[in-house]
């Protein structure tokens, strides 16, 4: 909308251009200026209401203003601030604005719609002026020395006395007057409890400020004893896991110290079992081959019997056809010893049967006790092994555990724990990824498979190598 004027022309319009876009410290005031233009003097008095006004449109920002000029200087601030403010309650409240909740609003956009109006105001204002002064309260300018010092005076409406205005205006040409200013003595009140509350808000700074210095100390002292506390806990925490990792290095190595030892005895145990077999293979065939020895001994002696049967048979045919003795009979005493001698060869090999299958028991006691002391060693040394965690060859059954050399076997461990540091060992296999071999050196062994997490043995399982 910008700043809409009615009346002033020239040098009055230059002057009324300088009241648009100043903020205006009190809702109601009347601002005093002498000012010369061309060089002439006037001096100006405005009555403005600054705060909440709002322009036809409802935009907040705008301003109201009874500016009247005088050719002197009217000394009678009271009454013309009082001539001017019922002119304004009287006749342009309702016509041009309005009031509402200490709010001002324009009623119309442009002054010149109610221009007869504005004109009767300004008459009316130029009669109560005349009717209500009397000679001391017009003084010449050209009497009044007016001062260019530039600060302006704000003074309360009831205060500002005839002297004061005059003495002020000679000081700076310029005066603020309105009864929302503090009196003087309102002002020194207020200027005591400015400085008192001053004082007591040094006073509270100073004690802030000792209160706060005071908090940082024991904050400090806190934090300090804190971090003497974390630091001693954490040096505490690291001799702890000192500790702790040596002991379990200790017990790691006693372990591996018992699982060294418990191989040592299997792998003792193992080729003992392996000697205890072929011992007993070499008595089995040693039967067998005795047994053999007696079968074909036995068919000779019954081959002699028979032989010596029929010679007999023959010479007895012979003296009964030709009535000639050959030979003198054989005595009954002959075949009683050759039964005799039957007898015991008979009864010397089922001794050496006998004796054969004795040794073959006491073998096979033996290999059962090795296979059950081999079982408790295996049962001694499976603490650490997890029973959810096993190993699987994809070929074989969990049953069987026969391992052929240059096959190759596919190798996975059930439930692995993926999070920890795991790996398998052996001395008898060789592992290139998921594929598993055994080495030729190890043929007719036992080799073992053992699965590690974090240095730790929780699954093995033993395979039997065969060619």
């Amino acid at each position: 909308m910008g700043q809409k004027v009615w009346g002033p022309k020239g040098d009055d319009h230059i002057y009324m251009s300088s009241f648009y876009g100043p903020k205006w410290d009190v809702p109601e005031v009347m601002k005093v200026e002498v000012m010369t233009f061309g060089g002439n003097t006037y001096c100006y008095y405005s009555f403005v209401k600054g705060q909440k006004v709002f322009d036809y449109q409802g935009r907040a920002g705008s301003y109201f203003a009874l500016t009247l000029r005088i050719n002197a200087f009217y000394t009678d601030i009271q009454n013309l601030y009082g001539i001017l403010k019922a002119a304004y309650d009287k006749m342009c409240v309702g016509l041009c604005i309005s009031e509402s909740e200490g709010s001002v609003k324009y009623l119309c956009s442009d002054f010149h719609s109610i221009n007869a109006n504005l004109k009767e105001i300004e008459n009316h204002i130029l009669k109560y002026i005349s009717e209500f002064s009397i000679g001391d309260d017009i003084l010449s300018i050209d009497r009044l020395v007016v001062g260019e010092n530039g600060s302006i005076k704000s003074v309360n409406l009831h205060e500002c006395t005839r002297l004061f205005a005059v003495e002020q205006i000679r000081q700076s040409g310029k005066l603020m007057v309105s009864p929302y200013y503090l009196s003087s003595g309102a002002a020194r009140v207020l200027a005591q409890y400015k400085a008192e509350a001053q004082t007591i808000m040094e006073k509270s700074k100073q004690e802030i400020q000792i209160h706060e210095q005071t908090c940082q100390d024991k904050i400090n002292d806190v934090t300090r004893r804190f971090q003497d506390e974390l630091k001693e806990t954490k040096e505490q925490s690291q001799q702890r896991l000192s500790e702790v990792k040596e002991e379990s290095e200790r017990k790691i190595s006693d372990i591996r110290k018992s699982y060294a030892d418990v191989d040592l005895k299997m792998n003792t145990l193992i080729q003992t079992v392996r000697e205890r077999e072929r011992e007993i293979s070499d008595w089995k065939s040693q039967c067998q081959k005795k047994d053999k020895e007696m079968q074909s001994k036995s068919k000779v002696v019954q081959k002699l019997e028979q032989q010596l049967f029929r010679l007999q048979s023959d010479i007895d045919d012979l003296q009964r056809a030709k009535g000639i003795k050959i030979m003198p009979e054989p005595k009954k005493v002959n075949w009683i010893i050759v039964g005799v001698v039957s007898f015991f060869m008979v009864l010397l090999v089922g001794f050496l049967i006998w004796f054969l299958l004795h040794c073959f028991n006491v073998r096979k006691q033996e290999v059962q006790s090795l296979q059950s002391e081999i079982e408790r060693l295996k049962a001694e040394n499976i603490d650490n092994v997890n029973d959810t965690v096993f190993i699987k060859i994809r070929e074989l059954s969990d049953e069987d555990s026969i391992i052929k050399l240059g096959s190759q076997y596919h190798l996975e461990v059930h439930n692995k724990n993926v999070e920890s540091k795991d790996t398998l060992i052996t001395d008898e296999f060789v592992i290139q990824g998921d594929i598993l071999m055994a080495k030729r050196e190890f043929k007719d062994s036992i080799g073992r498979l053992s699965y590690m997490v974090d240095g730790k043995v929780v699954a093995k399982r033993d395979l039997l190598i065969k060619k």
